[in-house]
């Protein structure tokens, strides 16, 4: 097998990778063994750590001394004072010094750097055949070499090895890794999710009351995590991850890393080669990121090209789990808007069994029938006969839903009930009366069904509220498929007609459903308007009185509405009023492109009174000259204001000596932001108080110098030097504030969320572009109250009488 050199720096940048993530992960990796290669005795050094870590392992009680180390040198012809590590600083650290201290982060990453050299020179020699054997021994002793430390060989073999060996190294590693995840990870307590993504969304959404993470739980963290951080062939190691985990809170772990939410190829293959599982994995990482146009077209692209009976299932499947989400990302609702368009067109053009067959017969079907209803917004599909078995479906998933379980499962929802609601609608509509005759006959036999889930022994009262959650189920939908087809006059005849129905299965079961509220007006209206049909059997009813009862209740049930039974599932989603930036600028930032500015972040807010007394007492001055020496002495503090097309990005740093010290940063969706303030502060006082000052120490001054000079008086001669000295720092300080405050202003933001409030000064000239965005939206915020005022004084004109 022929192999490549491992690629490093700028060049494995370009053919792995391009998640930030992995990119700045990279980076560091690789100035770490950039450092560690400047010095010729770096492959004699990386055995060394190699072999001693490895004994170390293989003799858990062996102590680490000088004594160990320099043995371990001698065999590598290196003394002890040879057996230094390269660390961040540039300069040799000690072996045993670094072993000493493991929580140093640079000691471990420089001995995790000799440890994968030295991994890779024992490789060398070595045949294919022994290189796997020799990578199995070395992963079987992993577990002993972490309890020395937090040593992993993992971080640097993709930089050290060749191709060949790292992907073998790893194929081992994630195989051992696999099994342990599924041996030591549970399935959660109670009956199992019908999907993955169920229980992903409420991890994150912290309705799960998961139990204290165990220290399994926390080592098999670890060593998932370094599987995430690797660059190629990533998506084969997550998909033997996720395919051997039973734990939701594990799988929540990794479908939430960068290695999963910025890798466009893993969400790709993961949507069209993998399981029901991978696929909840990639939607669920869908769900949270941004906007990725380019993993929902390519998605859609690949749809696009395959044939129906090769897709069917997973059309079906992917639509289904997309309305899992009590509220669908954008990602999500473009996905799911274009497969409907494609299944359309197949659906026009082709068979149709692929679609039927991949609804489940279990309680997964509640979800799955969702594309097929959806389907019936289409009059094309909806004229065809293909069109109107797969509509058929829906009701027939209702049907099967009338269990003691279906009827309150939590995807016996809205969104399901609302979806047979259009399938009835749509039927109806295309006068199909044998479905009317369905709906009715399958209502009238609700006791027939509840025997048949009852046993002998089951009490009257267990039978009753099994019927009335039969009815109350049925009731909604059909009772809301009658208000649908009444509203519309094209199918109003259709509406009456089914309303017969619904008033007939009332009254079959009107003894049990007395007070039940579920039947609208029919409950309402019969006993004071038609009193003589609750006097006769429902199948002795006079049919111009039921005619009668169904198109008086139908009017009545007009003032409800029509509700939202027309409407399908993305419907709502389209006509979201999208929250973000104002149109009146002209660049709109996004993710990809962001606004940002420089910023510093303030202590607290700034107030005219404040700024006075502190320019008084000379508080200004000495931060001026607080802020230049700490400048010399290479301290630097950094601010950024990052503004995308949906959320607010405030980050700051402290640095000495070119030396990250402090980092914060705090996010807010700009639906979060309440207000924002842009203020000037005051700039001439400062002007006048420099000048104030440096008159008065020059007259000061002046007197005490010359006076000091002609007596002969050392000390008052300093002391004058002193106060014209003082007077010009003074007015340079004050000149050097007033200036500052010319190029900038005080950016004030209030959010619902904390931290509440934020007060920055902007640069008026490099952050013109973010301010000019805040002040577009500020300037739309108040046209729109101000019409919203308008709309207040609005007075509703009477018609004028027409001349007599």
């Amino acid at each position: 097998m022929a192999t490549t050199a491992p690629v490093t720096g700028e060049a494995q940048v370009e053919t792995l990778s391009r998640s930030v993530f992995h990119r700045m992960l990279r980076s560091r990796r690789a100035a770490v063994v950039a450092r560690i290669d400047r010095r010729l005795d770096t492959p004699q050094i990386a055995g060394l750590v190699f072999d001693l870590l490895v004994h170390l392992a293989l003799n858990p009680d062996t102590a680490v001394d000088s004594s160990l180390v320099e043995s371990f040198a001698r065999r590598h012809r290196l003394s002890l004072a040879d057996a230094r590590l390269m660390v961040a600083d540039d300069r040799g650290r000690p072996l045993l010094d670094c072993l000493a201290d493991p929580d140093d982060p640079d000691a471990v990453e420089a001995v995790n750097a000799y440890f994968s050299r030295g991994f890779a020179e024992k490789l060398g020699p070595l045949r294919p055949a022994d290189r796997k054997a020799f990578a199995v021994r070395i992963v079987g002793l992993l577990p002993g070499i972490e309890r020395i430390g937090p040593y992993a060989i993992t971080d640097y073999l993709d930089d050290v090895c060749e191709e060949d060996d790292a992907l073998r190294f790893w194929q081992i590693y994630v195989e051992r890794v696999g099994a342990e995840v599924s041996k030591r990870t549970r399935q959660p307590p109670g009956p199992p999710a019908p999907w993955v993504m169920s229980s992903l969304l409420d991890l994150h959404a912290g309705r799960d009351d998961a139990p204290a993470p165990s220290r399994a739980w926390l080592a098999l963290k670890r060593h998932v995590g370094r599987v995430l951080e690797t660059d190629r062939h990533r998506w084969r190691y997550i998909r033997t991850l996720a395919e051997n985990c039973n734990d939701p809170r594990m799988l929540h772990y990794i479908c939430t890393s960068p290695a999963v939410v910025e890798d466009a190829e893993l969400l790709h293959v993961f949507l069209t080669r993998g399981d029901s599982r991978l696929v909840s994995c990639a939607l669920f990482a869908l769900q949270l990121n941004g906007e990725l146009d380019g993993v929902v077209g390519r998605l859609l692209e690949f749809l696009r090209t395959r044939p129906l009976p090769e897709i069917g299932e997973r059309l079906i499947e992917i639509y289904a789990q997309i309305h899992l989400p009590d509220r669908p990302s954008p990602n999500l609702r473009r996905l799911a808007l274009g497969i409907r368009s494609l299944t359309a067109q197949r659906v026009i053009d082709g068979a149709v069994d692929s679609l039927m067959h991949a609804v489940r017969g279990d309680a997964r079907a509640l979800r799955q029938c969702l594309l097929l209803a959806d389907l019936s917004a289409d009059a094309a599909v909806v004229s065809t006969a293909q069109g109107k078995r797969l509509i058929e479906r829906v009701v027939t998933t209702f049907y099967q839903s009338f269990t003691p379980s279906g009827v309150v499962h939590p995807l016996h929802d809205p969104i399901f009930r609302g979806a047979v609601r259009r399938a009835i609608h749509t039927l109806m509509a295309a006068e199909m009366p044998r479905l009317r005759d369905r709906l009715e006959n399958f209502g009238l036999e609700f006791e027939e069904h509840v025997e048949r889930w009852c046993r002998d022994d089951t009490p009257p009262a267990a039978r009753r509220t099994l019927l009335v959650r039969f009815a109350a189920a049925y009731a909604e939908v059909v009772g809301g498929a009658c208000r649908t087809l009444y509203a519309a006059p094209s199918t109003r005849d259709a509406g009456r007609l089914l309303y017969q129905s619904l008033i007939r299965v009332y009254l079959e079961h009107r003894e049990a459903l007395d007070g039940l509220a579920a039947f609208g007006a029919v409950e309402h209206a019969l006993p004071t308007l038609y009193p003589d049909l609750l006097r006769v059997p429902a199948d002795e009813v006079p049919v111009g009185r039921l005619i009668d009862a169904a198109h008086t209740i139908a009017e009545i049930e007009q003032a409800y509405g029509a509700g939202d039974e027309a409407l399908d599932t993305l419907r709502p989603m389209e006509d979201d009023i999208p929250v973000g930036i104002s149109p009146l600028i002209a660049r709109k930032p996004d993710r990809d492109k962001p606004l940002t500015a420089p910023v510093r972040i303030l202590e607290r807010r700034p107030s005219g009174a404040r700024s006075v007394l502190r320019a008084y007492l000379g508080l200004d001055m000495l931060a001026f000259v607080r802020d230049r020496a700490l400048w010399l002495l290479g301290m630097r503090r950094r601010g950024e204001l990052r503004l995308t097309d949906r959320e607010l990005i405030i980050t700051g740093q402290r640095t000495m000596g070119g030396r990250i010290v402090e980092r914060t940063g705090d996010s807010h969706a700009l639906d979060d932001l309440l207000a924002v303030h842009v203020r000037q502060r005051i700039r001439v006082f400062y002007v006048v108080l420099g000048l104030l000052g440096l008159v008065t120490g020059g007259l000061l001054g002046g007197h005490l110098l010359f006076v000091g000079l002609r007596g002969g008086d050392t000390v008052t001669t300093l002391i004058g030097a002193g106060l014209v000295a003082l007077g010009i720092v003074f007015d340079a300080a004050m000149s050097r504030v007033a200036e500052a405050r010319k190029r900038a202003v005080i950016l004030e933001l209030e959010c619902k969320s904390r931290p509440r409030h934020f007060t920055l000064e902007l640069d008026i000239e490099r952050g013109a572009e973010v301010l000019d965005a805040f002040m577009a939206n500020d300037a739309e915020r108040r046209e729109l109250q101000l019409l919203e005022r308008w709309s207040e004084m609005d007075v509703r004109w009477e018609p004028l009488d027409e001349p007599g």
